[in-house]
């Protein structure tokens, strides 16, 4: 539950970049008393300069590190402009002492004017490139559920919203039984007991859980709700005083094995280019794909009545809704009519499977068939909704129908276009079947899989395999 290291090395780079340019052209245009609006870039830099510019960078670093660290933690406007302006009136005197002593003859004023042109374009620049990274590599914030409802339990909620508050948003808190003595706002939020742990892992998103009770009279509860969250693909945190420390791993109370993280697929570089790799795939693909996309929109519109896509909200990510893109397959009210077939059913499990569906349109069948109907999809995981390989985003209606929270583990990587399921049969397979397949790609997961899951997509679709 980190950021990606490539979202601030990223950020860092340009940012670096932007302001040498910023500081090495203001002193440039100082020494050759150009326009004011000029922005010609300089076409020689004297040593001077490169080691002023050197030095301004630093500066300008050392100031708006911790800015720059909160930007990618979504900082509120208001502490942004302050810190921003503070720094800038503090480099501008940095600046007026630089050109007075490389350029004495230089007209000060016009100078300063220009360079808080260029640090007003440099701030939106910035600014705006992390609110792209945050976007595109960042996960956001995280559901946690607090255990226990006494003192320890409202240490951790304390610390969480003072200091986690926009990395981490308790949902509630759950204990054996809810303590007499627990403060009304902890009441208030209070879920239900650790024996219905996990009935509230599936009415609720839950990303973290947080051990905050008395490990003697609790320890059986403790592995029974150990347990439950491991099933889960849920992470587990043992709160001890202060939350940073406790953050990195249980330790003394509870083997250290208990509170490992769950998820196969952690921030590192392996991750880094998984991600990577489906932004640049996906923008390449949409652009290379846009005019087959307009002639089958345009054949959706002559066949049929209604909207060209089908947009609906499924499960993605950590539980997460997310409106998922298909070209329309189905005539106009499909989901109104789904009702009524309900009794047709011919899948297994919480899933509705239906060969011979009187919803399809003709064109419908063959963009199924042939998959054209989930191009869309790439806009998807370009934006970070989606991956291009990974588990299948499933409805809400199916998620409503899970009864056991081992289930969840399938939402703890980015649901793809294609993965596993695709290439061993899709619809073939019953819900089992298609589970097992999930997992197995989880705990299986690498960067070289998915270059093998891709590759072999591409003999199904042209086969149409299991399409339905």
């Amino acid at each position: 539950m980190t950021h990606f290291p490539i979202a601030r090395f990223t950020s860092l780079a340009v940012e670096t970049i932007l302001v040498f340019v910023c500081f090495a052209v203001t002193l440039n245009f100082a020494g050759q008393h150009r326009p004011l609006m000029h922005l010609a870039l300089p076409t020689s830099v004297a040593w001077q300069t490169l080691l002023a510019s050197l030095l301004f960078v630093t500066a300008w670093m050392m100031l708006f590190f911790d800015l720059r660290q909160q930007q990618l933690r979504r900082t509120p406007f208001g502490t942004t402009l302050r810190a921003t302006l503070s720094g800038l009136v503090i480099l501008t005197l940095v600046v007026v002492f630089a050109i007075k002593a490389i350029h004495p003859g230089s007209n000060i004023s016009q100078a300063i004017l220009r360079f808080w042109i260029w640090s007003l374009f440099l701030t939106i620049a910035v600014t705006t490139l992390n609110s792209i990274l945050r976007r595109l590599f960042l996960d956001g914030n995280h559901n946690v559920l607090i255990l226990g409802t006494g003192p320890l339990a409202r240490r951790a909620w304390r610390e969480l919203r003072t200091t986690h508050n926009r990395s981490f948003t308790v949902i509630g808190f759950s204990d054996t039984s809810c303590l007499p003595s627990a403060s009304s706002d902890v009441k208030a939020n209070y879920l239900g007991n650790l024996d219905a742990l996990e009935r509230l892992l599936l009415r609720h998103a839950v990303d973290l859980i947080v051990v905050a009770l008395p490990v003697r009279s609790c320890y059986d509860a403790i592995q029974d709700a150990v347990s439950t969250a491991r099933a889960g693909g849920i992470d587990l945190l043992s709160f001890s005083d202060p939350f940073p420390h406790g953050a990195e791993t249980a330790q003394g109370a509870y083997p250290r094995h208990l509170f490992e993280q769950n998820h196969t697929l952690r921030s590192g570089l392996s991750r880094v280019a998984k991600r990577t790799f489906d932004v640049i795939f996906s923008l390449f693909a949409v652009l290379a794909l846009l005019p087959v996309l307009l002639v089958v929109a345009c054949a959706i519109k002559l066949t049929s009545p209604g909207p060209v896509f089908f947009v609906q909200e499924r499960y993605g990510y950590r539980r997460r809704k997310m409106r998922l893109i298909k070209l329309r397959t189905m005539v106009r009210d499909a989901e109104v009519l789904m009702k009524s077939l309900e009794h047709l059913n011919e899948a297994s499990g919480p899933i509705f499977k239906m060969r011979d569906d009187p919803r399809i349109t003709p064109l419908g069948k063959f963009l199924r068939k042939t998959s054209i109907d989930e191009l869309p999809q790439l806009w998807n995981v370009f934006i970070g909704d989606m991956s291009l390989v990974g588990p299948r985003p499933m409805s809400l209606r199916d998620v409503s129908l899970f009864s056991e929270a081992y289930l969840l583990r399938r939402f703890s990587v980015k649901p793809g276009i294609t993965g596993l399921w695709q290439v061993s049969g899709r619809s073939n397979l019953t819900f089992d079947q298609w589970i097992a397949l999930d997992f197995s790609y989880i705990d299986r997961w690498s960067f070289g899989l998915d270059m093998q899951i891709l590759l072999a997509t591409i003999p199904v679709i042209v086969r149409g395999s299991g399409a339905m």
